[in-house]
């Protein structure tokens, strides 16, 4: 796999780095960037693509993930779990429960709390910072089938939620 940085005022490329593994996902905070590479580990990259860490915690599989203030939290769908580590690969705390069934995206907000969609569960959850109480926040059922992928808008206060059935929705959050 290549990992490329762009130009976007002179539409040039600016660097090239092979990565030599397949990525699953990739999250982006502050100015460094989060590969997950499949069944290896995750690297930290800055904006000129010098890898600037590695935190080494191997998951066969975790699509989604979401990176901020030295964590890194990642949802596995098919096993209902939803984990936060920090970047030395230290489980920080792992996170099941019944309302939220196919954890897929993960989102941040400012204060630390950590969105999470269920996929099966057409619901959008919200985890504490500390990983011990949820709550259901959206259900979706009647609007959204299967919410995929989620981001929060810091300066927006919104919280913004696709799915595989082309759709997208927009929420104002207000604490």
């Amino acid at each position: 796999m290549t990992l490329t940085s762009i130009d976007f005022d002179t539409r040039k490329v600016k660097t090239r780095i092979e990565i030599g593994h397949k990525c699953d996902a990739l999250a982006v905070a502050g100015d460094n960037i989060l590969l997950h590479l499949h069944n290896v580990e995750y690297k930290i990259y800055d904006v000129n693509l010098v890898e600037v860490g590695r935190i080494p915690v191997r998951m066969e599989s975790a699509p989604y993930l979401s990176y901020c203030d030295e964590k890194i939290y990642f949802s596995q769908r098919e096993q209902n779990t939803v984990y936060c580590y920090n970047m030395k690969g230290n489980l920080i705390w792992k996170f099941k429960d019944k309302d939220i069934r196919g954890p897929h995206g993960t989102a941040i907000d400012t204060y630390g709390n950590l969105f999470v969609s269920g996929f099966y569960s057409n619901s959008i959850s919200v985890i504490s910072p500390n990983g011990k109480h949820s709550r259901n926040v959206l259900n979706l059922t009647d609007v959204l089938s299967n919410p995929s992928s989620i981001h929060f808008n810091y300066c927006l206060k919104q919280l913004k939620i696709s799915s595989n059935c082309n759709r997208i929705l927009v929420y104002d959050v207000s604490y």
